[in-house]
């Protein structure tokens, strides 16, 4: 902090005999490089320039640009994009196509914030033509990403997979090891999505002696839960995948259980029958009181009914019919799955 309170000043004693317009310059192009190392220094920057102080639009146009990139990196998530306007109507015509191609990239992320996707895309393809042929180039790994992410979440998974894939092959080629690994989380995840089991499997094989060797603990519980789902739904035996599930614990989890993982084990507890083990696990789901969507209630509404037909309790599985009934009214649909009741 020391440091960049130094900096800071020494900035702007070197731009005091300076005009207004090359102080402001200067103070935004400080904000732009800190952005990179010190988002949260940067942000305190770009916010003590008054944009309506800057006497050109370009200055204007700049700070709005820098702005708004700067809230993308602290992750403060804008959903209005009142602030980046400046840019997009400045740049339009009278910017770069490096300044186009991030304008039209932070003004994708506020679309992609507002859950607005098909928007998103088309802004984010926006971005990528901009960038040309600079194939190496960071905003090329994140633009990507980000059509991969659009595409998963119309459900368009061809496409989603092929961005994904460019995003992990530039990552790669960029050295940035972590983002590598979470477009294979991505890649791995989508195949899921799609039903590929044995797309899945050629991902997984890639991707886990990697996370290994990088020691990433979170993404190989990640990876060991979207691998003991992969292996279920291809009907390999249960007691084998909760084996190995359990190993994966004792290894990068001090031997306890993820909450993601509760609702796969109580699943696979009730394919083997034990009523017991499914029980514990549906109560753990419902003591995190976590705010499911509908389909997410939906698998639990499955879950408590198959808990129940192991135990016989024929009343309590009438009352969580009338309950599935209740939730599949729109509605009602915001109802709490742990408000489900058994004794």
């Amino acid at each position: 902090m020391k440091q960049f309170v130094l900096l800071v000043s020494l900035i702007c004693l070197f731009f005091a005999c300076q005009s207004p317009a090359r102080r402001a310059e200067a103070l935004i192009d400080a904000a732009d490089s800190l952005s990179g190392i010190a988002p949260d220094s940067a942000l305190w920057l770009i916010c003590s320039i008054d944009p309506d102080t800057l006497p050109t639009e370009r200055l204007r146009a700049r700070h709005a640009l820098v702005h708004s990139m700067i809230l993308d990196k602290c992750f403060i998530d804008l959903q209005d994009d009142s602030l980046i306007l400046p840019a997009v109507e400045y740049f339009a015509e009278h910017g770069s196509n490096r300044e186009r191609m991030q304008t039209y990239y932070y003004w994708a992320r506020i679309a992609e914030n507002a859950q607005q996707f098909t928007l998103s895309s088309e802004r984010f393809l926006m971005a990528e033509h901009f960038l040309g042929d600079d194939t190496l180039d960071r905003y090329a790994a994140l633009i990507a990403r980000c059509l991969g992410d659009a595409y998963s979440l119309e459900y368009d998974f061809v496409p989603a997979v092929r961005h994904y894939r460019r995003s992990l092959d530039l990552f790669r080629a960029l050295g940035e090891q972590v983002n590598m690994l979470r477009m294979y989380e991505y890649l791995a995840t989508t195949y899921r999505m799609m039903g590929d089991y044995d797309g899945f499997d050629s991902i997984y094989a890639e991707v886990w002696p990697q996370a290994v060797d990088f020691d990433d603990k979170e993404m190989l519980l990640k990876l060991s839960n979207l691998k003991a789902g992969n292996d279920f739904f291809r009907g390999i035996d249960p007691r084998k995948i909760i084996d190995r599930l359990y190993a994966t614990y004792a290894l990068y989890h001090d031997g306890s259980v993820p909450e993601n993982d509760y609702p796969f084990l109580a699943l696979a507890y009730g394919e083997l029958g034990n009523a017991d083990s499914t029980r514990f696990f549906l109560k753990e789901i419902d003591a995190i009181n976590f705010p499911f969507t509908l389909s997410q209630q939906t698998g639990l509404l499955y879950l408590h009914e198959q808990m129940l037909k192991l135990e016989g309790d024929m009343a309590q599985l009438i009352n969580l019919k009338d309950y599935s009934t209740l939730i599949s009214t729109p509605c009602l649909s915001g109802v709490n799955c742990g408000e489900v009741g058994y004794s």
